[in-house]
């Protein structure tokens, strides 16, 4: 009798940890389970808040751009790369969305104080090799710091802006792009003039382990017009800090600006 009851109380402890190692495994997948959720979840915000972001940008310079259609943009960044008396079909336009450089201090185009015009650098060293750009004008400011611009209070988001001219420019003919009303003698006159603007939004606290001077260096060192990027063999800003598992969104939209120049220029 005595043996029999000493193997039941052997059974009960077999049973016990069994039970034990089920609750375990299903604690530990439960733990799995919520981390997941919460990445998902998390990413998800951080998704919705970079396409905002970079929607918010577009829409100022919309507005902008309604606001000012009738004014002279030769004088600002805009009408450098827009220039159509000299070659600019390899300029590149970029400046850093965030508060001080929208803050109107005149009529023309952000008031821009901090940007940089850059081209793609000589080829050097290996051939093939991924170049960098060199800066035409502008200031150091160009692009964004990633531990300082922000683009709200939050602190979360960098919003990088560029632009370039595209082959969509100017009139067909000498008059073609008049406004209704206007005469044909030599007088100001409308031309259009296509840029296309791509809109980049990160979010640098997301991106455990990289150091902001690794992505400082992707919008240094980058363009930022994917087209522009691939025909001179030049990385983008998107491309690298995709490679650092930096989170962001990168959105293009093109538009065909209104310059009041005088006929004779056509």
């Amino acid at each position: 009798m005595s043996e029999l009851r000493h193997y039941q109380q052997g059974a009960t402890l077999i049973v016990v940890l069994i039970m034990l190692l089920l609750i375990t495994l299903i604690g530990v997948y439960a733990v799995r389970q919520s981390v997941v959720t919460l990445n998902v979840a998390t990413n998800a915000q951080v998704s919705t808040l970079l396409m905002q972001s970079s929607d918010v940008a577009l829409s100022k310079l919309e507005r902008d751009f309604r606001a000012r259609k009738r004014d002279n943009y030769e004088s600002t960044p805009i009408g450098r790369i827009a220039n159509a008396s000299e070659d600019v079909s390899d300029l590149e336009l970029q400046f850093c969305y965030k508060p001080s450089e929208t803050t109107a201090q005149n009529n023309n185009f952000f008031s821009l104080i901090d940007y940089r015009i850059v081209r793609p650098g000589a080829v050097s060293g290996t051939p093939g090799r991924v170049r960098n750009v060199v800066m035409v004008d502008g200031t150091v400011e160009g692009y964004c710091d990633p531990a300082t611009m922000f683009t709200s209070g939050r602190q979360a988001v960098v919003t990088q802006i560029y632009a370039m001219r595209t082959s969509g420019v100017g009139c067909l003919s000498r008059y073609s792009c008049a406004a209704t009303g206007e005469g044909l003698g030599p007088k100001t006159t409308s031309v259009n003039k296509h840029i296309r603007f791509t809109v980049l939004s990160f979010a640098p606290a997301m991106a455990s382990g990289v150091s902001t001077d690794s992505i400082r260096a992707c919008l240094r060192d980058r363009l930022g017009d994917v087209t522009h990027a691939q025909n001179s063999n030049i990385e983008t800003s998107t491309a690298c800090l995709n490679a650092l598992g930096v989170p962001v969104n990168t959105q293009t939209q093109e538009y065909a600006l209104k310059w009041e120049v005088p006929a004779t220029q056509l």
